[in-house]
């Protein structure tokens, strides 16, 4: 077989592949924020495959060339380039705390890597690589500085915060299998995005061929990949919660059985109220194996995640604090820290996500309907 009927027919796979995986998370879950970046990942890697058609067309025979138009050009340049900071993106949604916000200062900087690789040159008419010809980048160190090697390091550092996310709190996952498949598939790809950067931007030149093999190899590993990130997404951020304990038949394990009682009674002592509190610690107190205590938390309370079950309890005890008359006068700050956080800022966040309005205003709900309920009583 004709060597570049091959490398079509791969590329044709590849946007194929790409595209189905991008329609399957849209329309399993259109409105979740980790089916829309894993969309718009798929959509970049379809882009950028077709874009690679233009720009290793010096090395391609005309029948298999692509020809775009020039906005529809710099489309792709620019949807290609933000593949690693959304895959920072969706790092953060999957494998982070919902209550914690993304670094403002690491948006600022996706818009900067995204701005100097493509929209500041085309504005300013500096032409830069990927290119199959001299560029105003070849000359001058200072131009390849900012717009060749401060993007590259960019994507790199994107890569890097999203495994930073995905070791930080990966052992909080219940779900074993999840836990450790997402682990597997994320390092996977993110050691295909580094590695692919580093090769084609500041190892191989660009008048070298082997920037034409090296791609075609990437695709034909990003075929196999793009179906493993379906499966991940479908499997790990796209499920349906777990039913919780009221809705299951109770066990009939007799460990299991003693492995909740145990727990039950370390959260009768607010063991929650413990900065710090993680998975293996807890385990360690109840004296119990922890792949038992994630089983435990995840069947019979409906967890999916180990600081999700302790912002519950702390949320319970602290709306009780705020709803009690007697503690009326008790500041906000003191409640928070009572119930385990260290701060007011993440109790704040955890009290709207758990309860749908700032702790203020729900102990000024509570109170009312306390005395509206006693006054109703004396009348």
């Amino acid at each position: 077989m004709d060597l570049n009927a091959l490398f079509f027919g791969i590329d044709c796979v590849a946007i194929f592949v790409a595209l189905a995986v991008a329609a399957v998370l849209l329309a399993v879950r259109p409105n979740a924020s980790s089916a829309r970046l894993g969309a718009l990942i798929s959509v970049n890697s379809a882009g950028f495959v077709a874009f690679s058609r233009t720009m290793f067309g010096g090395w391609i025979p005309e029948p298999f060339r692509f020809h775009p138009s020039e906005p529809f050009f710099l489309t792709l340049q620019v949807l290609m380039n933000t593949t690693p900071g959304a895959f920072m993106l969706l790092a953060f949604v999957l494998f982070q705390n919902s209550l914690n916000r993304f670094p403002r200062w690491l948006l600022a900087l996706f818009a900067v890597q995204v701005g100097l690789e493509d929209l500041i040159p085309w504005l300013f008419g500096v032409t830069t690589h990927p290119s199959t010809v001299p560029t105003m980048t070849d000359s001058n160190a200072v131009l390849y500085f900012v717009f060749e090697t401060t993007p590259a390091l960019l994507q790199a550092g994107f890569i890097g915060a999203a495994m930073f996310w995905v070791a930080k709190d990966w052992r909080g996952d219940l779900v074993d299998f999840s836990r450790q498949l997402r682990l597997l598939l994320m390092t996977v790809i993110a050691i295909s995005f580094v590695s692919y950067t580093l090769l084609t931007r500041l190892v191989i030149g660009y008048t070298d061929i082997g920037l034409l093999y090296l791609h075609e190899a990437y695709q034909a590993f990003g075929i196999l990949v793009n179906c493993a990130v379906l499966a991940a997404l479908v499997h790990a951020a796209l499920a349906q919660p777990r039913p919780t304990v009221a809705m299951q038949e109770p066990s009939v394990d007799p460990t299991d059985v003693l492995d909740f009682a145990g727990f039950e009674a370390a959260m009768r002592a607010r063991v929650y109220h413990e900065a710090g509190l993680t998975i293996a610690s807890l385990a360690v107190r109840l004296g119990i194996p922890e792949y038992r205590l994630r089983r435990l938390i995840n069947t019979k309370l409906g967890y999916r995640n180990f600081n999700q079950m302790l912002h519950a309890y702390r949320i319970a005890e602290a709306s009780a604090a705020l709803a009690d008359p007697a503690q009326r006068r008790l500041p906000i700050l003191t409640i928070a820290l009572s119930v385990g956080y260290q701060s007011i800022n993440p109790f704040n966040r955890a009290f709207r996500d758990l309860k749908g309005m700032t702790p203020s205003a729900f102990r000024q709900h509570a109170l009312a309907g306390a005395a509206d309920g006693i006054g109703a009583n004396g009348a």
